[in-house]
């Protein structure tokens, strides 16, 4: 006779559907049990439940399940799957099994960090979980570097925080909006209230999205102009698209650029329109034009708001030298990253060429450029002069005009500078200039050359002319100058101004976006991307000190030692303990090595500012933003991640001659060397002849079996090929979004989820994928909350991991 199902109250008041009362016998009384029907089966945990231990010990008794058919019998030689589905631990014995004649199947476990295991089990669509609970939960909290800057933070004035508030506009209501670079959003600040609210985007999240409010999205809005109708014109400068925001409802439309990089012939409608890093907006209400300042593609163009057309009106687009003054269409520029208009006249911030130029629409030859301050360019250095020949800036960013004068803030010299259109004399108004004696940089209140600035970018003058606004992307605070006083008064107006510092790692370092680490023995190495420098954190005496780079961090190429050396944004390391040193890339597209003890920096492949590929023999050897490293055992061999060339690559140590591994052009394909393709490839982990490889642009972990021969053939290994999500269990179900670097330790594989927010872990041998903090089901309540965007990692013996975040400015550690 068929038995009927019958369902029982156990635990935690959990109902269980069984066959009969004996076969339900066994798992009375059991926590935290859920079961499903599937196929007709149906599965219940009956023994090992309800289990405790320390984190990375294995529980005393296995799981053990019970499968029943659809009347109630014991099922045998049923298929069985347990899956992680929280809390970081491991399986150490089959993950599929065949229920035995009793119909049962079990497996064993490993606490993860998390003080809440979850293990489900699932016979052929049915499903049970349990949870065992870990005694010593791990905690995330700040490991290096005090809270302050380069975070997001809204609320009160003083207690705000900024990313990078370097895209200015004040509105006529003198409302200042804020572009804010680092956290692709935009925010504004109110005098009246004294209140910094977030108006569109979502911090840390750059996509270039329409919608209201945070529906919306930016990537690096940098420049900010106001149409003749009260709508806000924004640039994501680094999608390459072009937005309006209607401020009543802050409505966000995209409607120029079509977000690929590149540019056009002379003229051309906004949706066909290719930019390649608009910068800086501004618009001319006599024309209803706007004119963008092309960072990427050294050039000025024009937006005509009525006819919907895109013209280039000055400059040769992609060519950045010899610096040429002349008719408009053989100018040369580099880098502008400023513009505004007085009249006909256009004025141009050419920070490459560390000058002001000037755009004469109106001239009665056509359009001319010419030189109105730092006629003797970046040699000149800092220079209040008398005239346009005579001045020099150091590298001027975004500029502005009030009462007939022009306002520049000149990032590299760390002041505020005064333009006289007429003859283009230079005055400084703000900031300490070198000659004076005093500090260069920092972050003081005062009257004009008494106050200190660090690393003004942007800029904004009221609608009255009466005061500039100051958005500082060293301090990462709002400033604000007085006009009318005579003597410049500044003030700090939203978030902390702060500068780095070295010292105490808990108590006095503060930090300039540290994004690449590395264990070197007994120290943490950080590469600081805004900071432009290499720190390093002794672990015994838990000291921060700066062992290479400038102090002021001003960008550049140069080797050397100290403070001799420059770089630019660096970003991913890796130590080699037998040599003393840790390897170094960034923003100037060359592999370069920094020995820890000395700070002697070096170059040993790729050519700076080279954006290209080639392999070759050092310097010939060409790369494209270059972004995780893994190291051979014998440290004669050097992993790339070339992200920008959809490669690995391999770099021999003694010879500095770089060939490729593996991958081609851009997309997804298993195979064997050239014949794979990757999608921007950013992290790399080695263990024997594997490679391990985050593919961050196809969402999985790819493994290269190298052949001993310079290649190797490429499979997937964990996540599914373009589907992004935060999934845990087996990796041929498991589901990453963008995972960036990667890190092994034994037989366990850490990654930096970064769009999953997320860290998640890898035992290789079970292929279980769980995640350790963050995400939809990470291990909770913590001192300190999951961070956006984990970007670098590295995992200290014992399981302790150190990573960064894009968007915080700290160094964090999750552990016992």
């Amino acid at each position: 006779m068929k038995r009927g199902r019958r369902s029982y109250r156990v635990g935690m008041g959990l109902l269980v559907s069984c066959g009969g009362l004996l076969s339900c016998a066994g798992i009375l009384g059991i926590e935290d049990l859920k079961e499903q029907s599937g196929s007709g089966l149906s599965v219940a945990f009956v023994s090992g439940t309800g289990q405790s231990g320390e984190v990375g010990k294995e529980l005393a008794q296995p799981l053990v399940v019970e499968v029943h058919d659809a009347n109630g019998a014991l099922a045998s030689n049923r298929s069985v799957t347990f899956t992680a589905s929280a809390g970081g631990g491991y399986f150490v014995a089959d993950v599929v099994v065949t229920t035995d004649a009793q119909g049962r199947a079990q497996t064993r476990w490993v606490l993860g960090p998390a003080a809440r295991n979850e293990i489900t089990a699932d016979a052929e669509g049915a499903k049970a979980s349990t949870t065992a609970t870990s005694t010593n939960p791990w905690q995330l909290g700040i490991f290096a570097g005090l809270p302050v800057g380069r975070m997001f933070r809204d609320g009160n004035a003083q207690d705000a925080r900024f990313g990078d508030p370097s895209g200015l506009a004040v509105g006529a209501d003198g409302k200042v909006y804020i572009g804010d670079g680092i956290g692709h959003s935009l925010r504004r600040y109110d005098p009246a209230t004294q209140q910094v609210i977030t108006l569109a985007g979502i911090n840390g999240v750059g996509q270039t999205r329409n919608g209201v409010g945070s529906a919306a999205g930016f990537v690096s809005p940098y420049g900010l102009t106001f149409d003749g109708n009260g709508r806000l014109i924004v640039a994501s400068a680094y999608a390459h698209k072009i937005a309006r925001v209607d401020l009543g409802n802050v409505d966000v439309t995209y409607f120029a650029g079509t977000g690929v990089a590149g540019t056009n012939p002379k003229e051309i409608d906004v949706a066909n329109a290719h930019f390649n890093v608009p910068y800086a907006l501004d618009w001319d209400a006599s024309r209803n034009v706007v004119y963008v300042a092309e960072n990427g593609n050294h050039d000025v163009r024009e937006i005509d708001l009525a006819s919907s057309l895109v013209r280039t009106i000055a400059g040769q687009p992609g060519v950045s030298g010899p610096f040429a003054d002349g008719a408009a269409s053989s100018a040369v520029f580099s880098y502008p990253m400023g513009i505004t208009h007085i009249g006909s006249k256009v004025y141009v911030s050419d920070y490459g060429h560390c000058r002001i130029r000037v755009l004469d629409l109106g001239s009665s030859a056509g359009p001319t450029v010419s030189t109105l301050s730092g006629g003797n360019g970046c040699g000149a250095g800092f220079v209040d002069g008398t005239d346009g020949s005579t001045s020099g800036l150091v590298s001027p960013a975004a500029i502005t005009n009030a009462g007939g004068f022009l306002y520049v803030a000149d990032r590299g010299a760390h002041a505020i500078r005064r333009v006289d259109v007429s003859n283009g004399a230079v005055v400084t108004i703000a900031g300490s200039p070198p000659s004076a004696g005093a500090p260069k940089f920092g972050a003081r209140d005062g009257q004009g050359t008494s106050a200190l600035f660090f690393r003004p970018q942007g800029i904004a003058a009221t609608p009255d002319g009466k005061a500039l606004y100051v958005g500082e992307a060293g301090g990462t605070d709002l400033r604000r100058i007085d006009l009318t006083s005579g003597t410049y008064d500044v003030t700090t107006v939203a978030a902390k101004a702060v500068v780095p510092t070295d010292g105490d790692a808990r108590t006095q370092a503060v930090l300039s976006s540290p994004r690449g680490i590395a264990l070197a023995g007994g120290k943490l190495v950080i590469g600081e991307n805004q900071g432009n420098d290499i720190r390093v954190l002794d672990l015994a005496s838990n000291r921060v000190q700066r062992i290479a780079g400038p102090v002021d961090e001003a960008f550049g190429t140069r080797d050397g030692t100290g403070d001799v050396a420059q770089f630019a944004f660096p970003v991913p390391m890796i130590a080699d303990d037998a040599e003393g040193v840790v390897y170094v890339a960034g923003g100037d597209q060359r592999i370069r090595q920094v020995k820890v003890d000395t700070g002697v920096t070096s170059s040993v492949a790729g050519k700076e500012w080279e954006r290209s590929f080639a392999d070759g023999v050092g310097e010939a050897a060409r790369f494209t933003d270059p972004a995780g490293f893994a190291l051979d055992a014998k440290g004669r061999k050097l992993y790339i991640a070339d992200q920008g060339n959809h490669r690995v690559r391999v770099l021999d140590l003694t010879t500095r001659a770089v060939t490729t591994v593996a991958g081609s052009v851009s997309g997804y394909r298993d195979g064997p060397g050239g014949d794979a393709r990757f999608s921007l490839p950013r992290g790399l982990a080695l263990k024997d002849n594997v490679l391990y490889v985050s593919d961050t642009g196809n969402h999985v972990i790819r493994r290269i079996e190298l052949d001993g021969k310079g290649s190797g053939t490429v499979t997937t290994f964990a996540g599914i090929p373009t589907k992004a999500g935060t999934v845990d269990g087996r990796t041929a179900e498991a589901q990453f979004k963008a995972p960036w670097s990667i890190a092994l330790d034994g037989d366990l594989l850490y990654v930096a989820d970064v769009f999953s927010d997320a860290l998640r872990r890898i035992h290789i041998p079970s292929a279980t994928v769980s995640t350790l903090v963050g995400g939809p089901s990470g291990i909770g309540p913590t001192p300190t909350a999951m961070p956006q965007k984990p970007a670098f990692l590295q995992v200290r013996p014992g399981g302790e991991v150190l990573f960064t975040s894009e968007v915080e400015n700290v160094v964090f550690r999750l552990g016992p």
